[in-house]
């Protein structure tokens, strides 16, 4: 961890205060979207669908655009260090997309 970023202590493992706001913000996006849409069953179902699947997918695709595409990351390339995902290594873009699918 740099020295100078806001960490939090989450479950015993030091975080990013940036990530814990932006996840923060995200569940509270997928309350009100289920408080919005709780007369119209079929939005209700989708905003369900999307709070199963966004937060998995982002995190999938977070990881693998940051092993793909960051050449730093390169020649460290393999099956193994891909899912080793405590050393950090993701891509705010891959997320994104991730969330967006």
């Amino acid at each position: 961890m740099f020295d100078d970023s806001a960490t939090l202590i989450l479950l015993g493992k030091q975080a990013f205060a940036y990530g814990a706001m932006v996840m923060l913000g995200c569940w509270l996006a997928l309350a009100v979207l289920f408080f919005l849409s709780r007369k119209d069953e079929i939005l209700h179902r989708a905003a369900a669908i999307t709070a199963i699947l966004a937060l998995p997918l982002g995190f999938v695709l977070a990881r693998l655009a940051f092993a793909l595409l960051d050449p730093n990351f390169a020649p460290l390339l393999t099956l193994k260090n891909l899912f080793k995902v405590s050393y950090g290594g993701y891509a705010f873009y891959g997320a994104l997309a991730g969330a967006l699918i």
